[in-house]
């Protein structure tokens, strides 16, 4: 995984670097270092899959069944360090939350497969506690928060950035960072 990332982050700078943007987006992340505001992801239902996640593991080293290389492992380790990671690298905002969510999501689902859930069994019934208070908490809020900000979503800033960075003479253009004409 960490062979991958870094394989991906030489291509993503070497594109930039082709394209003459790299000095751009070098200051556009160590700008936002300064930026303190929306840091951490407000998602209150986070933290209910990461229980639901650490008993998955508790099931596992009791059954013996834990190992290394478990995806439940990964799952935990991909949520714990892809926001740290983020952090000192620049920061980490409530939009990107879902680099921890999906993975610790699809993990949690498979390894319930495996471990054969049941309802007799006492961890199962507090993992699909902690998955239905995930739901039961976190859409609602998602939504109302939605509704909420609805009219403060103003995508022309973004528009006069596409506009200034990508030329179009022929009605139509890929990507074109920087007008040649």
């Amino acid at each position: 995984m960490g062979f991958g990332i870094i394989i991906g982050l030489m291509i993503l700078l070497c594109f930039y670097y082709l394209n003459g943007v790299l000095d751009d987006f070098i200051s556009s992340v160590n700008s936002l270092k300064s930026v303190t505001s929306g840091n951490l992801p407000k998602d209150p239902s986070l933290p209910f899959l990461y229980i639901a996640a650490l008993l998955i593991i508790i099931d596992q080293i009791i059954k013996s069944y834990i190992q290394g290389n478990s995806p439940i492992i990964f799952g935990i380790l991909a949520g714990l360090f892809v926001p740290i990671i983020m952090l000192i690298f620049g920061r980490f905002p409530t939009y990107y939350s879902w680099m921890v969510y999906i993975p610790l999501s699809v993990v949690v689902c498979s390894s319930m497969e495996i471990m054969k859930f049941r309802l007799k069994n006492q961890i199962s019934i507090l993992i699909l506690i902690s998955l239905l208070l995930t739901c039961m908490v976190g859409w609602p809020l998602q939504i109302a928060s939605a509704v909420n900000y609805w009219n403060d979503r103003d995508y022309e800033r973004i528009e006069n950035l596409v506009v200034s960075k990508i030329c179009i003479k022929t009605g139509w253009s890929l990507l074109r960072l920087r007008c040649l004409l």
